[in-house]
Order: structure tokens, then sequence, then C-alpha cells
């Protein structure tokens, strides 16, 4: 994860901001090559699927 140089940030609470939406960013938004999807999409998907087949 490349957040640039660190003096480009005010303060500590700004940095701990950037790399808190970052990894959110990369756990929930960003397309992953296995899944072919956002993780959250996968799951909602996955969700409704189950839902629909009554399992």
């Amino acid at each position: 994860m490349d957040l640039g140089p660190t003096n480009h940030y005010q303060d500590l609470g700004e940095l701990i901001e950037v790399v808190a939406k970052t990894i959110y960013y990369y756990n929930n938004r960003r397309v992953h090559t296995k899944l072919k999807t956002a993780p959250v999409k996968f799951r909602l998907d996955r969700e409704y699927l189950f839902k629909e087949l009554g399992t």
C-alpha cells in the first residue's frame, strides 16, 4: 500500500484516517481477482442466492 511520503499529512490522525480508508477499500470495495467482484457484492449475491434456494 503506497500512501506517499509521510510528511504529506498534517498530523498522525490524518495519516491514520487515510490508512483506515485504504484498508476498508482494499477489503470491501476493490475487485478481487479470485472472486471476480468486490467482496461486499460477492457476499450479498451469495446471501440472495441462498435465500432464493431456501438453504
